[in-house]
């Protein structure tokens, strides 16, 4: 019975350790944010969504094929 109460003490003190331990995670008050203004209340379909997303060219710069020796499609 000892051994079974001191092993419920044990876990209560662990299930309880970090709620004594931690810092509370509370930011310092920032400087008061302008008022949110929504742009414009339109809605778009999908398709109409996708086509106005911008579209560039694919950076590829410091991209080398051979770091990625594990990707071989399959073929071990």
């Amino acid at each position: 019975m000892i051994k079974n109460l001191r092993r419920a003490a044990m876990a209560a003190a662990f299930a309880l350790l970090p709620l004594i331990l931690t810092t509370p995670s509370q930011a310092a008050p920032a400087a008061p944010a302008a008022p949110l203004v929504p742009l414009a209340a339109e809605t778009l379909s999908l398709a109409a969504a996708v086509s106005r997303l911008p579209v560039t060219t694919e950076d590829r710069t410091g991209y080398n094929r051979d770091s990625f020796r594990h990707w071989n499609a399959g073929l071990n």
